[in-house]
């Protein structure tokens, strides 16, 4: 007699196999049917019938569980949920109001501008900045060595990806992260009567592999803490918020809306998708307290403790030109114990902002609370920013560099000093409390519009340079098409804090000087041999109009795919300290956001954009 097979146990080959094609889809799956999938039910009930419905959003209903076919639609699905505000508008009103009351009224937005064409021309009437400020080109002198070392003792070449040593991670290295590691769920066995998920981890640093075999209750239970961990003090009565909302969107093979699968299929797949994310989170640096902890958890999840050694290595220590005195260490030594006033003033207001704006009400963040968590994170920053400049030591020590310096060194290392008081606030306010500005700036972003300009960039990707307004003679000399430029542009995402997301902007431009033509071609000096910055400001000195540079800096954005235009336009206004904001950090600031708005406003992708 034939025995009935388990329907969660039947293998799907054309599933199996689309675990590993490209061709997946972002759906944003709501945590009720993750969870139902869980505990025993497909994911998908009525597949047919949710495969012939169009809708705007890929969505899962709450009812029946149905999914919708992202191919229907042309939108990306990039973080839409279905709740529904259980809360009234004046509940909306309370829960900003308890914020206001205790850090003040909210201002302004920084980032409303009332004319951005008056930006555009005050821009072309500025002179090009000297891109003199050693803080900000990537000067790397162990870089080449470390290539050189990764490329000897590389063995599978062909099935593991290389190492990039030379990353954001590794200015803010965490000896107990590892930052390239990959997990996929392969494959589900039965093991004397147990379901077990194979996963199979690889660390690209290291070089390691390994296998390892997980329950269902393991992952289940794996799945339940970094729930938790996403609740704690949470603003919105919501779990992975901030910047772990990644979490909610799971990458599921198109194959799923054709191949319905076994049960346990459906559990590999979203399991698969959930860790891929989960591991992501290395990503911007430096790491928040959540995502630590969450990286942390899959990390000791997956075994990687027991198979690399995440305490013996060192970061870079020459990624920029050393001066007499370091500013970031100066800053550091003076300001850095936990008892001085600059860190308890910190500590206490990250504190009493996450506090003032706990929140078991809300589903999604009111937009007049995310507007002013904003504005009261940005203002508290200056605050403590001024505060540092006016220290007493702080002054002293300036003093006694001024004297040892000449004018244009002191100038420099005043810069830099300057730079080094915001990355310290930034570092000890903005990363605490990241998932709350990142939440409050998912709610004020128009994903639609972040979609739309996307779209738009795809088909201005295929135009030439001289679409964009780029001379003849800057096209024919540009080389390597700025990749240098471009790989600047694409690291931005890799930075949390603003300072760094600035210095990626102005790095960016110093390698469209140099590609295009500066007094010492990049092709016949070395600047990892470089030793002053007066021979950097040689060779990295402008040597293009305004006009050509605008045009070249729009073609190089465009041509980076860089992701999310809108929102770090938007986050970089609201955060950047005003000290950022002026002189060849705000020059290039500005140079982004006049890009960002040329290409909102460019209406036909047909009609070049510069002439």
């Amino acid at each position: 007699m034939n025995r009935r097979a388990d329907p969660t146990n039947l293998l799907c080959p054309v599933l199996d196999k689309g675990l590993y094609d490209e061709d997946c889809a972002e759906l944003a799956l709501e945590l009720t049917a993750v969870d139902r999938l869980i505990s025993g039910q497909c994911l998908v009930d009525h597949l047919q019938e949710s495969t012939r419905r169009k809708r705007c959003r890929a969505l899962v209903d709450l009812q029946d569980g149905n999914v919708q076919d992202p191919s229907e639609s042309n939108n990306e699905t990039l973080c839409y949920l279905s709740d529904v505000e259980e809360s009234s508008e004046c509940d909306d009103d309370r829960s900003a109001d308890a914020l206001i009351a205790a850090f003040g009224p909210d201002e302004n937005e920084s980032d409303e501008r009332s004319n951005q064409i008056r930006d555009q021309m005050e821009l072309r009437r500025k002179k090009l900045p000297r891109t003199s400020s050693a803080s900000l080109r990537r000067v790397c002198l162990c870089n080449k060595e470390r290539v050189s070392l990764a490329s000897e003792d590389k063995t599978d070449a062909g099935r593991q990806e290389a190492f990039d040593s030379h990353n954001a991670s590794q200015e803010y290295l965490d000896n107990h992260i590892r930052y390239a590691v990959v997990v996929r769920v392969v494959k589900v066995e039965t093991i004397k009567g147990q379901t077990m998920f194979v996963l199979k981890v690889s660390d690209a640093e290291t070089n390691m592999r390994w296998e390892t075999k997980k329950t269902l209750k393991e992952m289940m239970l794996f799945y339940s803490h970094i729930e938790q961990i996403s609740l704690v003090n949470a603003p919105v009565k919501k779990a992975f918020w901030g910047t772990l909302r990644g979490l909610r969107r799971f990458r599921l093979p198109k194959k799923l809306f054709a191949f319905r699968g076994s049960l346990n299929t459906q559990r590999r797949v979203a399991f698969d998708s959930f860790l891929r994310q989960t591991a992501a989170l290395v990503a911007p640096a430096p790491l928040g307290p959540r995502r630590r902890k969450a990286v942390l958890l899959l990390q000791e999840f997956v075994g990687v403790p027991r198979h690399c050694d995440v305490i013996d290595r060192d970061g870079c220590t020459c990624f920029f030109l050393r001066n007499k005195l370091n500013a970031s260490e100066l800053v550091a030594k003076i300001f850095g114990a936990p008892e001085h006033n600059v860190t308890r003033v910190c500590q206490s207001f990250v504190l009493a902002l996450t506090l003032k704006s706990l929140d078991d009400k809300h589903a999604f963040m009111p937009e007049r609370k995310a507007r002013t968590i904003l504005s009261t994170v940005s203002r508290k920053m200056g605050e403590i920013n001024t505060k540092m400049l006016k220290d007493d030591v702080l002054l002293g020590q300036l003093g006694v560099a001024h004297l040892e310096r000449s004018e244009p060194d002191y100038d420099e290392f005043l810069d830099e000093v300057k730079h080094a008081v915001c990355g310290f606030v930034q570092e000890r306010v903005l990363v605490p409390l990241e998932d709350h500005v990142h939440e409050a700036l998912d709610t004020l972003t128009n994903w639609d519009d972040e979609i739309a300009l996307k779209q738009k960039i795809e088909v201005l990707r295929t135009k030439p340079g001289s679409f964009f307004g780029v001379p003849p003679h800057i096209v024919a000399g540009s080389g390597s098409d700025w990749e240098d430029a471009r790989r600047e542009l694409r690291r931005v995402n890799e930075y949390a804090l603003p300072l760094d997301k600035l210095k990626c902007l102005a790095r960016a431009a110093g390698a469209i000087f140099q590609t295009c033509g500066s007094s010492c071609s990049s092709s016949s000096v070395d600047t990892t041999s470089l030793t002053s910055i007066e021979e950097l400001d040689m060779v990295l000195r402008p040597s293009m109009t305004t006009d050509e540079f605008i045009s070249v800096h729009l073609f190089v954005l465009v041509m980076s795919n860089m992701s999310q235009l809108l929102n770090t336009r938007k986050f970089l206004r609201v955060m950047c300290d005003p000290l950022n904001t002026t002189g060849e950090l705000g020059y290039y600031l500005t140079t982004f956001e006049v890009a960002v708005d040329l290409l909102i406003r460019h209406a036909d992708p047909q009609q070049p954009m510069l002439s």
